[in-house]
């Protein structure tokens, strides 16, 4: 379920503040929704319809490469394509953010010295390391996609 008018960014400029139905200024008004798997698209296009009344003219939205790549080398798009659809349709723009933090756990499977590690040699399971000969690989094949 998509909870967009609890966590969200909005920066506002003079025209939404003063109650203005459309934004005519150049300041970005944006949202950045959280999303745990597909939303009621239903709710999803009311609530769209709504930001943009007040304003918001754009969505920031993760692209969690866990979600996308779940299988190596199958990319699934289908949801972020959804996303786009509906917000165009609502008349908000769509920034989607390639989240590359979100690693998918065959990643980890497949290259278990790939994990970045601090000064103390302790390693974090969000993040890859950089010197790791697969990540450039792996980051350049998502993005491609």
């Amino acid at each position: 379920m998509v909870s967009l008018l609890t966590i969200c960014l909005v920066l506002l400029s003079p025209a939404v503040s003063s109650g203005a139905k459309h934004m005519q200024s150049s300041f970005f008004v944006g949202v950045i929704p959280w999303f745990s798997g597909p939303p009621d698209w239903e709710t999803f296009d009311s609530r769209v319809r709504q930001l943009r009344d007040i304003g918001v003219n754009c969505m920031e939205i993760d692209v969690a490469w866990r979600e996308v790549e779940s299988t190596p080398q199958l990319y699934d798009w289908s949801l972020y394509q959804e996303l786009n659809e509906h917000l165009e349709k609502g008349g908000v723009n769509f920034a989607p953010i390639l989240s590359v933090h979100y690693v998918p756990d065959w990643v980890w499977k497949t290259f278990p010295d790939i994990h970045l590690r601090n000064e103390n040699n302790a390693t974090t399971s969000e993040y890859l390391s950089i010197w790791h000969p697969q990540t450039k690989i792996l980051l350049t094949n998502f993005i491609k996609s």
